[in-house]
């Protein structure tokens, strides 16, 4: 199977899962296929003073373990948080998990008192907000190059654009392709192989721990795409893509 180079993630996807329904009984269904900028930098902020599990991002003002938003920036009443508007609803939690409230004192913003934010009630309700999302792993900001109160500097999430897509049920599919594949080893490689065959590679699946996403989708680069409907897989296909997942930093 060739896929027009004009059909969208969404569509490739949509043409998958039927296929996937078809020749392997397999039922994925798509987790999300699209966030707002205000999402992706509400997961985003929330990831990266929680966890940062990015090999190659940090944010501008750094906590002590060198990875994460520092407390002290996130919760200075005097920053404007990019994209979300109103922090306080969302995650800044006072200790009775009620949400921080800022006065203007001289034209100078602080917190009112007994309202100031507290780390930990932060870290609930920011915990708490991943969780109600199902977001698990690494999270892109919601504009290009981040903002406060992290500044990464990251680039902007593919959801935002339609450019990535979370499907459900790879490692099912994997199994069941294996039941009737046996050139296949893994089942990595088998769904490897049969997402390429719809213009759709993982090249979020190799990392280890936390940061794997066997769910991300992205279209296949074009130097791995076949160039003829009747053109054979290729067998070194899998390996290509592990190398390319390897040399290469891809965002969510």
């Amino acid at each position: 199977m060739v896929i027009p180079l004009h059909l969208s993630v969404k569509q490739r996807v949509d043409q998958m899962i039927a296929g996937a329904k078809a020749r392997y009984g397999c039922h994925l269904a798509i987790n999300q296929s699209h966030r707002t900028a205000e999402q992706a930098q509400q997961f985003h902020i929330c990831h990266m003073f929680l966890h940062n599990f990015f090999k190659h991002l940090k944010p501008k003002h750094v906590s002590a373990d060198g990875r994460t938003i520092d407390w002290n920036r996130l919760s200075d009443p005097t920053v404007t948080w990019d994209i979300i508007p109103r922090p306080e609803q969302d995650f800044l939690r006072t200790k009775n998990h009620q949400p921080a409230q800022r006065q203007l004192i001289n034209g100078r913003a602080n917190w009112v008192a007994g309202y100031e934010p507290d780390k930990q009630s932060t870290i609930h309700a920011m915990k708490q907000f991943l969780q109600n999302a199902h977001v698990t792993s690494m999270a892109a900001p919601g504009k290009h190059l981040c903002g406060e109160p992290c500044g990464c500097g990251g680039h902007a999430s593919k959801h935002i654009t339609g450019l990535a897509c979370d499907v459900g049920g790879m490692d099912r599919l994997g199994q069941l392709i294996l039941t009737k594949n046996r050139e296949c080893r893994t089942m990595d490689e088998a769904v490897d192989h049969f997402l390429a065959e719809y213009g759709l590679w993982r090249p979020l699946a190799h990392l280890p721990g936390k940061a794997r996403e066997v769910w991300h989708l992205e279209a296949l680069p074009a130097h791995h795409r076949h160039p003829h409907p009747v053109q054979k897989a290729d067998p070194s296909l899998h390996h290509k893509l592990a190398l390319e997942r390897s040399s290469h930093h891809y965002a969510c």
